[in-house]
């Protein structure tokens, strides 16, 4: 259970800072561990599965996009 909530964790991550920067998936990679472009680009994805999937997560993601970003 921990290992997979600080894998959604890290996803996470990875989606916000492609979302609301212009990092390359390789310094996102960098950033959250030395995972490698694909990894970040497969993490991406399953969060954005997730917000498809899942209202209360995805309440939770915008929220947390709104706290960074106001606009």
């Amino acid at each position: 259970k921990r290992s997979k909530d600080i894998a959604i964790a890290r996803q996470t991550v990875m989606y916000l800072s492609r979302n609301l920067t212009d990092k390359s998936l390789q310094s996102i990679g960098e950033i959250v561990g030395g995972k490698d472009h694909a990894t970040v680009y497969n993490g991406i994805k399953r969060i954005e599965e997730k917000i498809k999937n899942d209202e209360h997560f995805k309440t939770s993601i915008e929220a947390i996009k709104n706290k960074i970003n106001p606009q």
